[in-house]
C-alpha cells in the first residue's frame, strides 16, 4: 500500500515538473517575441525621429532665408524711409521759403508810407522804389528772425521812425499800440490752406497781467453771435444731431490751447504736481495729462490772480470760436486736404508722435490756433448722447452730479475725418491723458 502511493506521487510529480517545463517553454517563447516586438518600435521610431529631425532642419533652414531676406528687405525700407524723410523735409522748408519770401512781399506792398501804400507809391513815383527795397528787406529779415517793423504815417505826411516788435509785446512811442501781424506758420508738408473770411472780425487781442509780474494767457475777444451748431440730418454721427441755432454773447478765449508753461506756473504757485509731458517737452506745447476738474481749477486760479472770471468754455462757445465765422465741415472748407493741422493721418512731421508747439499752423478766422487738433479741449458741459434740448443760449449744459464731460476737438491721434469743427468725444472729469488739454474762456 505504500509503494502504490509512493508511485503515485511520483507521477504525479512528474505531470507537474513536465507542465511547469512546457509553460517557462511558452514563456520564454513570448518573452522572446515581446523583445522582438519592442525592438521593431524602437527601429521604427529611430527611423521617425531622424525623418522628423532632418525635417526640422530644413525647416529651419528654411526659415533662416526667409528671416535674413526680411532683414534685408527692412534694412532697404529704413533707408528709403530716410532718403524720402530727407525729401520731405527739404521740400517742406523750401515751401516755407517760398511761402515766407510770399508773405513778405505782400506785406511791403501794404505797409502805408506818407498815407499810401507802397505798391501806389511804386505806381507813382520812381522813388517808391527804393522805399519798397528797403522795407521788403525789413520784412524778410523780420520774417528770419521774428522781429517784425512798422512805418506809421503822421498827420503831416512824415514816416515816423521804426516801431520793434518783439513776440507778443509792442515797442512804440508814447501814446500809440501796435499789434504784432501774424507770422507765417507751418501749414503742412502737403500744400497750402486759405481759410473764408470771417463775417464777423475778434474785437481785439490781450493779456490780464497776474499778480508778480506775469502775464495770462494771450486771450482773443470775440463779438456775439449766432450761429448753426453740430452737424445736419444727413450725419453718421449721432450725438452731434441735431444741427440747431445757438446765441453767444461777447467774450474772449485763448488764442492757443493752454500750454505746459503756463500749466506749470499755476501748479508751482498752488503746490499741485506737474502732469507728464511724456518725455516730448514742455515751455509751449499745450499742456496735456491733465483732467477736467485740474483744467478748472487753473481757470479759478487765473480768476484769483486778476480780478476777472475765467473759466472754461461752453459748448457753443467753444464751437462758435472754432468755427471761426464758417459753416463748413472743417474751419478751412469742406475738403480736408491740404490740412493745416497736426492729426494721425494728416501728413506732417509731427504725425502720431504727440502734440507740437501752440500756433504751428495757421490760425482759423477768429486768429485762434489749433481748434482743430494737437490736443482734444475739455468744455463745462455734462454729456448728452444728442442736442436734442440743449440750450440755445450758449450757456452750459450742466446736469447735476454728471460723471462725464465734454472734449471738443481733435488731436494728433485722430483722423483728418475727426477735425471737423462739431467733433464731439466725452470723458469721465478725472480722465488725464496725452491727448487730452484745454483753453479758457474769460467773461467781459
Amino acid at each position: 500500500s505504500h509503494s502504490s502511493s509512493t508511485t503515485e506521487l511520483e507521477k504525479r510529480l512528474a505531470t507537474a515538473e513536465k507542465s511547469a517545463a512546457e509553460k517557462q517553454k511558452e514563456l520564454d517563447r513570448k518573452q522572446s517575441d515581446s523583445s522582438s516586438t519592442i525592438d521593431k518600435v524602437q527601429r521604427e521610431a529611430d527611423k521617425t525621429i531622424s525623418r522628423l529631425t532632418k525635417e526640422l532642419e530644413e525647416l529651419n533652414n528654411k526659415l533662416q532665408l526667409q528671416t535674413d531676406k526680411a532683414g534685408t528687405l527692412a534694412s532697404q525700407e529704413k533707408d528709403n524711409a530716410k532718403k524720402l524723410a530727407k525729401l520731405e523735409k527739404a521740400l517742406e522748408q523750401s515751401e516755407r521759403k517760398c511761402t515766407k519770401l510770399e508773405a513778405a512781399i505782400e506785406k511791403a506792398k501794404e505797409i502805408p508810407l506818407d498815407g499810401r501804400t507802397v505798391a501806389s507809391q511804386v505806381a507813382d513815383a520812381g522813388i517808391g522804389i527804393f522805399k519798397m527795397l528797403v522795407i521788403s528787406a525789413l520784412l524778410i529779415a523780420g520774417t528770419a528772425t521774428g522781429t517784425w517793423f512798422y512805418f506809421a504815417g503822421t498827420p503831416n505826411g512824415e514816416t515816423e521812425p521804426l516801431t520793434e516788435v518783439q513776440g507778443d509785446i509792442a515797442v512804440t512811442t508814447p501814446g500809440k499800440s501796435v499789434e504784432k501781424p501774424a507770422a507765417t506758420p507751418s501749414i503742412s508738408n502737403k500744400s497750402t490752406a486759405t481759410a473764408t473770411a470771417p463775417a464777423q472780425r475778434p474785437i481785439r487781442t490781450f493779456q490780464d497781467n497776474l499778480a508778480g509780474g506775469q502775464n495770462g494767457p494771450m486771450m482773443v475777444e470775440l463779438p456775439g453771435g449766432s450761429f448753426e451748431m453740430g452737424a445736419g440730418s444727413s450725419s453718421q454721427y449721432f450725438d452731434e444731431r441735431p444741427q440747431h441755432w445757438a446765441q453767444v454773447q461777447r467774450f474772449a478765449i485763448s488764442k492757443y490751447e493752454i500750454t505746459f508753461a503756463e500749466y506749470d506756473s499755476f501748479a508751482i504757485a498752488t503746490g499741485r504736481a506737474r502732469p507728464s509731458d511724456e518725455r516730448l517737452g514742455r515751455g509751449n506745447r499745450p499742456v496735456s495729462n491733465v483732467s477736467w476738474r485740474d483744467a478748472t481749477a487753473y481757470a479759478e486760479w487765473l480768476s484769483q490772480k486778476t480780478g476777472h472770471k475765467y473759466r472754461l468754455p461752453t459748448e457753443a462757445e467753444w464751437e462758435y470760436a472754432a468755427r471761426g465765422g464758417t459753416d463748413t465741415f472743417f474751419w478751412w472748407g469742406n475738403k480736408a486736404e491740404p490740412t493745416p493741422a497736426n492729426c494721425f493721418d494728416c501728413g506732417g512731421n509731427w504725425d502720431r508722435e504727440g502734440a507740437t508747439k501752440v500756433g504751428s499752423f495757421i490760425s482759423n478766422g477768429f486768429g485762434l490756433y489749433d481748434t482743430a487738433s494737437n490736443v482734444e479741449e475739455w468744455v463745462q458741459d455734462c454729456y448728452h448722447g444728442n442736442f436734442d434740448g440743449a440750450p440755445i443760449d450758449g450757456s452750459a449744459w450742466v446736469t447735476p452730479g454728471c460723471k462725464e464731460r465734454v472734449a471738443r476737438g481733435g488731436s494728433f491721434q485722430t483722423t483728418i475725418d475727426n477735425l471737423r469743427s462739431s467733433k464731439r468725444s466725452h470723458y469721465q472729469s478725472d480722465t488725464a491723458v496725452n491727448f487730452l488739454g484745454f483753453r479758457v474762456v474769460r467773461e467781459r
